[in-house]
């Protein structure tokens, strides 16, 4: 009965990843991008694009 509710769970929210965000939301994160500054240079180790430049 466990591993029919995991399975079933896993099917709902696995198809929730899928689905687009909201206008309002978009909206709101490109707000915040605004105000935190220009870090679209940044990768996943928080170094931007212009430190491994300079190696």
């Amino acid at each position: 009965m466990q591993t029919l509710i995991g399975k079933q769970l896993r099917d709902l929210y696995d198809s929730v990843l899928v689905e687009p965000l909201p206008d309002k939301i978009v909206e709101l994160l490109t707000k915040l991008d605004d105000l935190t500054g220009d870090d679209d240079n940044q990768d996943s180790s928080g170094s931007s694009s212009a430190d491994s430049d300079r190696q």
